[in-house]
């Protein structure tokens, strides 16, 4: 596959396409829902009052202690004004 083939990272006619990647902050090593978090200035007791889960759950799910639940990744993503897919992928 050439690069101008390639569906992930280049639009048709061979202009580049903006990646996943390219839309989301930048997370020198932490995990995504460490960087949407800083970059949206909130602090860990700020997005557990925005979700309902506990600060400790939080930090927790931010240190990869614990892989969060499905309901509680959906209302982190909702929280942080993205989607669940994003906070997941490494």
């Amino acid at each position: 596959m050439t690069v101008s083939e390639s569906p992930t990272r280049w639009g048709v006619g061979g202009k580049k396409k903006k990646s996943t990647a390219e839309s989301r902050p930048a997370r020198r090593g932490r995990s995504p829902v460490v960087a949407y978090r800083q970059e949206l200035g909130l602090t860990l007791q700020n997005l557990s009052s925005k979700t309902g889960l506990a600060v400790s759950y939080l930090s927790e799910i931010e240190r990869g202690r614990k892989a969060g639940s499905t309901a509680a990744m959906k209302a982190i993503a909702n929280a942080l004004g993205t989607t669940i897919d994003v906070l997941l992928i490494d």
